[in-house]
């Protein structure tokens, strides 16, 4: 039975220890009681952030480390300016690293992911803005209703030259034989459009004629397509690029440690980490006091900045209320994990599950309450069979002795 022991997609050793310390370790109980709060400090905070989980604290160290190791390489950075001014430089860096890569061949080329759609969106179309005007995209456009996987509509402009994202297996036609264009994830290039529907290049370098009626979306008659420069950190899962651009063109309010290790650990070399130094320093400004005029300095930007990428958010269950401790709470899940392998396995047995659990429950339940009766009653039966007399009289014996005779006559009889 094969077994899978590890994954490597980062090439340098520095690289990979940056990715690791995005994804972080599993602390240990003793790192952990390290970092919890204790005293009356630990009832001032609350659980609305996970503020008091000493796994969030602990991690927050691995990346601010982490931060620090790629502020020394040059891969991280705060870039000023407005919405408008850092989509544009984040836009003009994927076109700088394109064409460097595509002039060193690179055939895996550079990616980029934002944390939500809007930003993805947006960075698309500064980096298309961008091609336009060096002639990578022609200017002969049309703009077609298009929704995504979610639901989500809006306008997507195509013209020859753009990148679009697929969002389900499409079919079309290549050289006049039927075959699979590509599948949901996969980004085709426009070669030309017409009314009757898109010619596009796979990524395998094929040339097909996709009609409308195969992007349409049977419920909204939109067209699922999607912007191809830029994707969501979701749909960037299992991506795997030469280079990855993780922009935050927003800050990083919608950061967490999940989407930020999935962004962070894309590329097989160098990740860019891009993040709006306006809206940062707003998020600092806006958690102090009203009329707090200290300055804010760079490390509690990039202290802000790692807090968020850090925070795992943990999902509050029902056994949170009697169970508060991280400790507890892990506890009472492997205590479920075992009683969910307890029940496949008796179920491939053929032995009824609930019944013996409802058995065990009801000894349990007795042992608790008539426990000491009972180990009365044996101790009485106990000492009854140790001194009582004789069970059977002389008589009866007697008696007994002449049937067996009777009914099982010896051989002298």
């Amino acid at each position: 039975m094969p077994e899978l022991l590890s994954t490597v997609r980062q090439t340098t050793a520095r690289n990979r220890e940056i990715a690791g310390l995005f994804r972080g370790e599993e602390a240990t109980r003793e790192q952990l009681e390290a970092y919890r709060v204790k005293g009356k400090a630990a009832y001032a905070r609350t659980d609305a952030e996970n503020d008091d989980d000493p796994r969030n604290r602990f991690h927050f160290d691995e990346v601010r480390r982490a931060i620090g190791m790629k502020r020394e390489d040059g891969t991280i950075s705060l870039v000023g300016g407005d919405e408008d001014e850092v989509m544009q430089q984040i836009a003009r860096l994927y076109v700088t690293r394109r064409d460097a890569l595509a002039a060193s061949g690179s055939k895996r080329g550079v990616t980029m992911s934002a944390l939500t759609n809007r930003d993805a969106a947006d960075l698309s179309r500064a980096v298309r803005s961008i091609l336009q005007e060096r002639g990578e995209i022609s200017r002969k456009e049309i703009t077609v209703q298009a929704i995504d996987q979610r639901g989500e509509t809006y306008d997507l402009q195509v013209a020859a030259g753009d990148r679009l994202r697929l969002y389900r297996r499409t079919w079309g036609t290549v050289d006049g034989q039927g075959k699979t264009v590509g599948n949901n994830g996969d980004v085709v290039t426009v070669v030309a459009h017409s009314k009757d529907g898109l010619r596009v290049r796979t990524r395998d370098g094929e040339v097909a004629d996709v009609e409308w009626r195969r992007f349409r979306d049977a419920k909204s008659g939109r067209v699922l397509l999607g912007f191809g420069f830029a994707m969501t950190v979701d749909a960037a899962q299992g991506l795997t690029s030469d280079e990855h651009i993780n922009a935050m063109p927003r800050g990083v309010g919608n950061a967490t440690g999940f989407t930020s290790y999935v962004a962070e650990s894309r590329a097989k070399g160098t990740t860019w980490t891009m993040i709006s130094d306006a809206a940062t320093f707003e998020a600092v400004r806006n958690q102090r006091a009203l009329g707090d005029l200290t300055p804010v300095t760079s490390d509690e930007l990039w202290d802000h900045v790692a807090k968020a990428m850090a925070n795992k958010p943990y999902k509050a269950l029902g056994m949170d209320v009697p169970f508060r401790t991280p400790e507890e709470r892990d506890q009472r899940v492997q205590e479920l994990i075992r009683l969910g392998v307890a029940q496949e396995t008796l179920a491939q047995s053929d032995r009824d599950y609930g019944g013996e659990v409802q058995r065990k429950v009801q000894a349990i339940s007795l042992e608790k309450t008539a426990g000491a009766r009972l180990a009365d009653l044996d101790r009485k039966i106990e000492a009854i069979m140790k001194h009582a007399g004789p069970t059977m009289t002389t008589t009866e014996r007697v008696l007994r002795w002449q049937r067996a005779r009777t009914v099982s006559p010896g051989p002298g009889m």
